[in-house]
């Protein structure tokens, strides 16, 4: 899931059991930090943070991968 979007529903597909199959909005894809500007083109490109809102008002980040469009 790396294309996620601002905005966009999603379900928490990461292996933490608290989070499994919790779903929220996307409300922002914060920066990696990294040494140098190459390695953070590379690193948003691989697996961006996402700032999630759940359902119930907790904000969590996770990884593009950690994500999966809501159906």
């Amino acid at each position: 899931m790396i294309g996620a979007r601002i905005g966009e529903r999603v379900r928490i597909i990461a292996g933490i059991p608290a989070f499994q199959n919790q779903r929220g909005t996307v409300l922002k894809i914060s920066e990696p930090v990294v040494a140098a500007k190459t390695v953070r083109v590379e690193a948003l490109l691989e697996m961006p943070l996402h700032v999630v809102a759940l359902d119930d008002g907790r904000h969590f980040r996770f990884r593009g991968r950690d994500l999966e469009p809501e159906q």
